[in-house]
Order: structure tokens, then C-alpha cells, then sequence
């Protein structure tokens, strides 16, 4: 098998890209530039050789033939399999700029300058240049969905960025940094804002949905006769590509069904407020638009508000990311906004010495001081009915009917206003204070 090798050079340091040599003929041998890793550059190398012998004697395959294209036809091609599959004319426009800026700076000219260390060089530039990592993650996404492309139409055999990574973007700068809405705040938006706009307002709220998706929504998208409703969203509609499916929450329920449904194909709402509309209602509402710390209460701060929500009620990290619909779990992490007593509520449930003394002392009745918070954590995820998600425990002593009665929300809607609003007398052990989210920063 071929070797690999590193060339010295003129300060007499080692070259970081990793070369070798492939038999064009049995008396020719060419130098080739290879990767910064070892066991990537002796796998290139020996399909280089495969490729060499085989149009050495006369064999020829479509990934060859494709090799000698122009990545600017390759780029056109793909753009254009985009607009087959109806993509929108916004993400339209910003992967072809995107793909453009890559093939300019990564100096792409054929299939094979579309490298790992092409693409590190790229971001070690935009780094340069302050460019935050959610930036940089944007051309990340776009050169793997392009190769991913070429893979599949056979046009490469093999993906040059399958060891490439996202950017961490948990301790990275954000330009517009997002808080999350206290459940005071959403219910004063919910409250407050007009009725033609809160139930758009209560899609990003309740559901997780982002402004596109809300766009893209249509009536026959929805799922309202099903013992539970849901939403299917459909691929194309959706960031990451999948046809999900998402629960929908009795108050926004409540408000659809209220609503006379359109058609399959028509949009369920016809438009989704901007930020200039956002503002007016924010202010009626009573709530500023950015704190201390500068962060803003945009309309895709919902959604950040969702994620807190759903860590509030102590769902599981799969299962929030299954409702957020990210590819990528450092994604996921990015939207959660904990506080230090929601952490402390966590590690004081801990098992210690005594514990179970002082359990058996709150089951009774005894103790002098009541472990009450403790109660208070046990109702946030086992309580008969969750104020902040509307859901219903079942203890198993329930029967099954044959015919499922269909879905009314209506009845524990006043309750959850009022735990969100954080009014009224509720004997089941929340705490609005505790289950307020938090407004730290992504």
C-alpha cells in the first residue's frame, strides 16, 4: 500500500498537510496534497489509486466523469434540485449566497478541493473576523447539505466532511441575544394582545413553532379529531428536513376550534407579526422589550420561552428535543435558559444520610418544619393535572372505551391562566414563584 509522507519546508518545519504518490503509468508517478490527518490522507490516497488504475485501464465511472465538472455546476445543479422540491424563495436566496461565499473563499474549483481543511480554514477566518459561531454554523449546514447532495445523486463516493463539527455555540457571542418570557409575561401577552394576533402568538408559545413554520402552516396540516390532537408538519416546511409530528396544547386548542376551518391547502393564520407590530403589543402588555443584559423579547424568544417551559416541567432532555425539532443537541442547549433555584431544586432531592427520616416526617405529619418544597417539585411532575402544560397523569385505574370522546380543553384553561398569572388558591402544591422560567443568557 501506498505511504503517506510530510515535506519540510523552507524553515525547515513540517509542512501540516500530509502528501503521497499514485502510478498514472508504470513509468509516471505524480505528488499529490493530501489532509492534516494521517488515517483521512492514506484513505484519499488509496482512492486516488483505485481511480488512477482504472482509467489506466480503461474504466470509467459516473463519480469520475463527475470529478472533472466545475463546482459552480455542481452548485447550479443543486440550487436548482432546491427550487424541485418548492423550497421557499428566502432559503432559496440565502443558499445560493451562502454556497457562493464557500466556493469563494474555500478557492473550491473541482469536486476534490471540497475538504475538512478547507472548510476549517473558512471558519478560522470568519473567527478572525468576530463572526459569531451560530454565523459560522450557517455555512457549516450549507457545505454538508451540499455534499450530502452530491452523495446522493452518486456524484461522490465518499462524504470530505463527515468529521467536520458545528461550532459550539453555548459560550459563543450571540448578536441577538433571546431571554426567555416569565409566565407572567406570557400570560400578559396572551391576555393582552389583540384576538387576531394571540393565538400567533400562542403557536410559538405552546408549540415551539418559528416564524417560517407558521407561515408554511395550513389547515390540513392539522390533526383536531384525533383523541390527541396534533400538528403534522411537513418536510418541507420544517429546518431540519423531517415530517414531525407535535402535540397541541388545550389553550391553543381551544382557540382553533373556535376558529371556522379553511380549506387543507389554506394558511391557517395570514401573517405572523413583525417586530414593529411585536413591540406595540409588548408594550400593551406591560413587558420591556429587552433587560438588563440587553436580551430581547422577539417573536423567537417564544420559542426559547417554550424550551424553558418544557425543563420547568421537568421533561427529559430526549424528549424536549424531540418537541424542538433540533438536529443538532448543541442546538437544544442553546435555547435552555436555567436558574440556580430550578438547579437547586434538582440536587436537593438527592439521596442523604437521614433522608428517609425526614420523608417518613412529611408523610406524617410530624416534623415541625414540612420539607413543603419538596412537595412542591413532586407536584411539578407527578401532579394530577400540570398547570404549566395542561397534561393530564393517569393512575392506571382508568377503563378504555372502544370510541375515544373527543378532546375539550376548555376546562382547564382558567386554571393554567391563573398559574401562569401567578393568582388564585390552588391546593395542589405549585408554586408560581418556583415555577417561574428563567432570563439567563443562551
Amino acid at each position: 500500500m501506498a505511504s503517506v509522507f510530510k515535506i519540510t519546508g523552507r524553515k525547515g518545519k513540517k509542512l501540516a498537510h500530509w502528501y503521497g504518490k499514485i502510478a498514472v503509468s508504470t513509468d509516471k508517478r505524480i505528488r499529490v496534497k493530501l489532509f492534516t490527518d494521517k488515517t483521512a490522507s492514506e484513505r484519499r490516497l488509496m482512492e486516488l489509486q483505485r481511480e488512477a488504475d482504472q482509467r489506466a485501464s480503461g474504466v470509467r465511472t459516473v463519480a469520475m466523469d463527475y470529478a472533472m465538472v466545475s463546482v459552480d455546476q455542481h452548485a447550479k445543479d443543486y440550487l436548482e434540485s432546491l427550487r424541485l422540491e418548492k423550497r421557499d424563495t428566502g432559503t432559496l436566496r440565502i443558499g445560493e449566497w451562502t454556497l457562493d461565499k464557500l466556493i469563494e473563499w474555500g478557492k473550491w474549483h473541482r469536486i476534490s478541493d471540497v475538504t475538512a481543511d478547507s472548510m476549517r480554514n473558512i471558519l478560522t477566518g470568519l473567527d478572525r473576523q468576530g463572526l459569531t459561531p451560530s454565523y459560522q454554523n450557517k455555512f457549516i449546514m450549507r457545505a454538508k447539505a451540499f455534499v450530502h447532495w452530491l452523495q446522493r445523486e452518486g456524484r461522490i463516493n465518499a462524504d470530505p466532511l463527515a468529521n467536520l463539527k458545528r461550532v459550539d455555540e453555548r459560550n459563543g457571542r450571540r448578536t441577538r441575544a433571546r431571554r426567555a418570557l416569565t409566565d407572567a409575561e406570557s400570560s400578559a401577552l396572551l391576555l393582552n394582545s389583540p384576538e387576531d394576533r394571540r393565538e400567533k402568538y400562542a403557536w410559538a408559545i405552546l408549540a415551539g413553532l418559528r416564524r417560517s413554520e407558521l407561515k408554511e402552516l395550513r389547515w390540513g396540516d392539522l390533526r383536531l379529531n384525533a383523541p390527541r390532537p396534533f400538528i403534522q408538519l411537513r418536510p418541507e416546511q420544517t429546518k431540519n428536513g423531517n415530517a414531525d409530528a407535535l402535540p397541541i396544547h388545550p389553550y391553543l386548542l381551544n382557540m382553533i376550534q373556535q376558529r371556522m376551518p379553511g380549506m387543507p391547502e389554506t394558511s391557517v393564520v395570514a401573517s405572523v407579526p413583525d417586530m414593529k407590530t411585536m413591540k406595540k403589543d409588548l408594550s400593551r402588555a406591560g413587558i420591556a422589550l429587552a433587560d438588563a443584559k440587553g436580551r430581547r423579547a422577539d417573536y423567537h424568544a417564544l420559542r426559547h420561552t417554550y424550551c424553558t417551559n418544557l425543563d420547568r416541567t421537568g421533561c427529559s432532555y430526549t424528549t424536549k428535543r424531540a418537541l424542538m425539532r433540533h438536529s443538532d443537541s448543541g442546538v437544544t442547549e442553546g435555547y435552555s435558559h436555567a436558574r440556580l433555584d430550578e438547579l437547586y431544586a434538582a440536587i436537593e432531592r438527592l439521596p442523604y444520610p437521614g433522608a428517609e427520616d425526614q420523608s417518613a416526617a412529611v408523610r406524617t405529619g410530624t416534623d415541625e418544619q414540612p420539607l413543603d418544597h419538596l412537595l412542591d417539585q413532586s407536584a411539578v411532575v407527578s401532579g394530577p393535572t400540570g398547570a404549566s402544560t395542561g397534561t393530564t397523569s393517569y393512575t392506571g385505574d382508568e377503563t378504555c372505551d372502544s370510541e375515544h370522546e373527543r378532546y375539550n380543553p376548555a376546562a382547564d384553561i382558567d386554571l393554567h391562566l391563573m398559574a401562569l398569572a401567578g393568582v388564585g388558591d390552588f391546593d395542589d402544591g405549585f408554586s408560581s414563584e418556583k415555577l417561574g422560567p428563567s432570563t439567563q443568557a443562551d
